[in-house]
Parts: C-alpha cells; sequence; structure tokens
C-alpha cells in the first residue's frame, strides 16, 4: 500500500524489474533493447515516467557488455538530458546513468 512517502510499486515497475533481471541473466537478449524504435520509445520514457525506473532498465541492458553502441544512440540521451536539466533533473540525472553505462566498458565500442 503506498503512502505520501513512498510511490506505489505498480504493474509498471514489476514489469521493469523482470526486464532488469532477464537482461542480467539472459544477455544475449540485450540486442532487442538497442533496436532503434524501442531505444527512442524508452527514452521517451524516462522523462515521461519518472516514477517507474526505465533508466535503470536501461543501465541494465548496457552495463558490463561488450555491444557496439551506435553514435545516435548517445545523442538521443544527450538530447533528453539538454530537454529536461531545467525543469526535470532526476530525469536528466536518469539519462546520465544510462549514459554513463553505455560509454563506459573495457573496450572502444562507439560507432560513428
Amino acid at each position: 500500500r503506498a503512502t505520501e512517502d513512498t510511490a506505489a510499486f505498480t504493474v509498471f515497475h514489476a514489469a521493469v524489474n523482470f526486464l532488469m533481471s532477464f537482461c542480467e541473466c539472459e544477455a544475449h537478449y540485450r540486442e532487442l533493447f538497442v533496436r532503434k524504435e524501442v531505444f527512442e520509445f524508452l527514452v521517451s520514457c524516462i522523462a515521461l515516467a519518472e516514477q517507474v525506473p526505465i533508466s535503470q532498465l536501461l543501465v541494465s541492458v548496457f552495463a558490463h557488455n561488450n555491444m557496439r553502441i551506435n553514435l545516435q544512440f548517445v545523442d538521443e540521451l544527450v538530447k533528453a538530458i539538454e530537454e529536461n536539466f531545467s525543469k526535470n533533473q532526476q530525469s536528466s540525472l536518469n539519462a546520465m546513468y544510462v549514459l554513463r553505462s553505455m560509454v563506459t566498458t573495457f573496450a572502444e565500442s562507439i560507432e560513428t
């Protein structure tokens, strides 16, 4: 039961938690989340559904992997940070966490 001090745990939270676990256990399915349309949708949800941990899902997708990252993905996140910086700092911070997980790898993985 939700109170004023805590956010409600919804079916969306459960779905995101499941997908995060799925990405950690079945790393070869991470590519589903980096398809252009899916990625753009998830990035747009960072600002629209701030209370649902979409950014944590994207961090799970990109953390500890050697997938090649398209520069367009990085640009999408930078755009989300810029658009939300003054009006929604938490969304900007969440996008920054995702960006950090994307570009932090053991090997160079950014395509231009």
